[in-house]
């Protein structure tokens, strides 16, 4: 199972520590005075006008410079605009951890310990830790892996539960597509379950490429060209699913296997079935009925000979 970004659905929002602001009216020596009052404080963010973030007073650099003879006298007076740095890192709010994650580890790859800004609307919020985000990430990466298929390392149903369950709870539009490998038995009986583990392995790195986190799938869209991303998976499979046939079974179309019933018949390429359910979250719905409704369409989709997208259109 996978969801679209399952990380994601985790903002930045608990890493929000409130701190003291700065203006262009302040001068170096207020900034100390807050240093000294709290031990803890790292870095101070000096605003515009409309307490929009334009840099940092990092305590490490103050306190090294007023340190120095005449440190303090000569450079206290200045305003924190002379010595402020101007290369920070502004995230929103609401902007989920990996988007953090990425912008934090491309600006600030040898600042472990610095701090990054933290906005709302572009208004300043407070202040994040790089430290805490990597503690942060590395909770989530745990987590995660304890529930993870071992053969796909994609998240298991414990997370995609949790993950529906948010956004029923949040009210969000979100569509669930479930996708099952039709003719996989026969391929795994006359290929053998080591090649079987490599369609495996390839729907997932498909799915992984259009949503951005057994032989059958549940798929999570938060966005709203999820049609056009299924599409794409189907083209995806279809293309490269017979590469994993040899030369003569792909110019005979397919295999001859048992079937259930014990009987030798023939079996065409391996194809792709998808079920898709849009659900209403304003309706009193849980995961379970989520997941029935989303089997019932995958059911649908199955009954389509070849790649096929089954969309249900009444709403769960």
């Amino acid at each position: 199972m996978i969801a679209e970004g399952i990380e994601s659905r985790e903002n930045i929002a608990d890493l929000l520590t409130t701190a003291p602001f700065l203006t262009h009216t302040n001068i170096l020596e207020d900034a100390y005075q807050y240093f000294v009052d709290d031990d803890m404080l790292s870095a101070i963010a000096v605003v515009d006008d409309h307490i929009s973030p334009v840099g940092l007073i990092r305590r490490s650099k103050l306190l090294s410079t007023f340190s120095t003879q005449y440190g303090r006298s000569l450079h206290g007076a200045k305003s924190v605009l002379n010595f402020m740095d101007r290369l920070i890192v502004v995230v929103e709010k609401s902007w989920n951890i990996e988007q953090v994650s990425n912008l934090v580890t491309d600006n600030m790859k040898s600042q472990i310990e610095a701090d990054f800004i933290i906005v709302e609307n572009g208004m300043y919020a407070g202040l994040g830790k790089v430290l805490g985000l990597l503690k942060k990430i590395t909770d989530l990466q745990i987590r995660n892996a304890r529930y993870a298929n071992p053969l796909t390392l994609l998240p298991g149903n414990v997370p995609i539960y949790e993950c529906l369950d948010q956004l029923i709870a949040e009210q969000q539009q979100f569509a669930v597509a479930y996708c099952d490998i039709d003719n996989f038995k026969p391929y795994n009986d006359v290929y053998g379950y080591g090649e079987g583990d490599k369609i495996i392995k390839l729907i997932a790195d498909i799915l992984r490429g259009e949503v951005h986190k057994a032989d059958d799938f549940i798929v999570i869209f938060s966005s709203q060209d999820w049609t056009e991303r299924c599409n794409r998976i189907l083209q995806q499979f279809s293309t490269q699913i017979s590469e994993l046939y040899t030369e003569e079974d792909r110019r005979r179309g397919g295999i001859y296997s048992l079937s259930r019933e014990g009987e030798e018949r023939f079996f065409p390429i391996m194809s792709l079935s998808i079920g898709v359910v849009t659900p209403d979250t304003k309706q009193f719905i849980s995961h379970h009925e989520i997941a029935n409704m989303a089997s019932h369409a995958k059911h649908n989709a199955k009954n389509v000979q070849g790649n096929s997208l089954f969309i249900e259109r009444r709403h769960c």
